[in-house]
């Protein structure tokens, strides 16, 4: 499948066809990885980050206690 880069703004854009998407499993608003090869450049889903799998994993052991820094300066505080 062909596609057209085509300016946008300051920038240059590459409209990916509707099927290329889908097969990929992609979908507008996704974060992808663009790597460049030899010529080539490979647009790859990024991984998608589970807030909640990230709070499941903090061990209570790793978490660091709070610092003292001494007296609050300037408008810390609101």
């Amino acid at each position: 499948m062909k596609a057209t880069i085509s300016r946008w703004g300051n920038s240059l854009a590459l409209r990916i066809p509707k099927s290329a998407i889908e097969a990929a499993g992609l979908r507008e608003g996704d974060v992808v990885d663009v790597q460049e090869d030899g010529g080539i450049l490979r647009i790859a889903r990024s991984s998608r980050i589970d807030i909640d799998e990230m709070i499941e994993s903090i061990d209570p052991a790793t978490i660091h206690a709070e610092v003292n820094w001494g007296p609050t300066v300037g408008r810390e505080l609101w």
